[in-house]
């Protein structure tokens, strides 16, 4: 299965941990894994693991209204 994962707010969301052995656990289960991550703020451990990195910015969120 391939999955896609979104860690661009690693260290700011406060699911730091969770993600950092999440990650590791799905490439374990046979994954094929997409992450994408901001190059400013890697999660540690990645370069280490069978995965495809995609670069791409924080950037800021905005909610919108309806």
């Amino acid at each position: 299965m391939r999955v896609g994962f979104d860690a661009r707010w690693y260290n700011q969301s406060g699911i730091g941990s969770y993600i950092a052995g999440l990650l590791p656990a799905l490439v374990r289960a046979g994954c094929e894994l997409v992450v994408y991550a901001d190059p400013r703020n890697p999660v540690p451990g990645l370069e280490r693991l069978s995965l495809q990195i995609v670069p791409m910015s924080s950037g800021s969120i905005r909610l919108l209204r309806r």
